[in-house]
């Protein structure tokens, strides 16, 4: 879905969006014409996002859960710097 119909689901911005793009957190497919496309995938990373936002979580803090769910932790050096 392009920028306007994910914006209208997740009730969001445009520049929250490009936000989340710039800082690595939500980094859309592009199409042919190299606009965003939003996935599902995407929604559920935007509300995983803001879930945590709500929780007080900064970015940096959501960028390493983020990445958790790409790389798991294999190490407990790893676990420390999470914690």
């Amino acid at each position: 879905m392009n920028t306007k119909q994910f914006c209208q689901l997740v009730n969001t911005t445009r520049d929250t969006l490009r936000f989340y793009d710039q800082k690595g957190l939500l980094i859309p497919q592009r199409d042919a014409n190299n606009y965003r496309a939003y996935t599902v995938d995407d929604q559920k990373t935007f509300l995983i996002i803001r879930n945590l936002q709500l929780a007080g979580l900064k970015l940096n803090e959501i960028e390493m859960i983020l990445n958790l769910r790409e790389r798991p932790i294999t190490s407990e050096g790893s676990v420390k710097n999470l914690v």
